[in-house]
């Protein structure tokens, strides 16, 4: 399951990460762009406390993606996060 973190509040997140898993071991990848990346961390931490203790992050992606804004018609660089939580032992 992909869960893209943007505006709503951190514990909103982790609620419908919790909501829409299909199984328990299901691997959950947390996804945020620029101002967002804090929140997605904040997410993880969440649902690893909270509700999924046998959870561990795997290899952790950051990058950064360009694209062209279509107000300004300039290039535009965001840095992006890829949190993947898998069920461990």
């Amino acid at each position: 399951m992909e869960l893209f973190i943007g505006e709503k509040d951190a514990k909103e997140y982790a609620e419908i990460a919790m909501t829409n898993r299909q199984d328990m071991t299901e691997k959950i990848v947390l996804k945020a762009r620029g101002r967002h990346i804090k929140k997605a961390v904040d997410v993880a931490e969440i649902l690893k406390r909270m509700w999924l203790p046998n959870y561990k992050h795997d290899t952790i992606e950051i990058g950064t993606v360009e694209y062209k804004d279509p107000n300004e018609g300039k290039t535009v660089r965001v840095s992006e996060i890829t949190i993947p939580l898998v069920c461990g032992p």
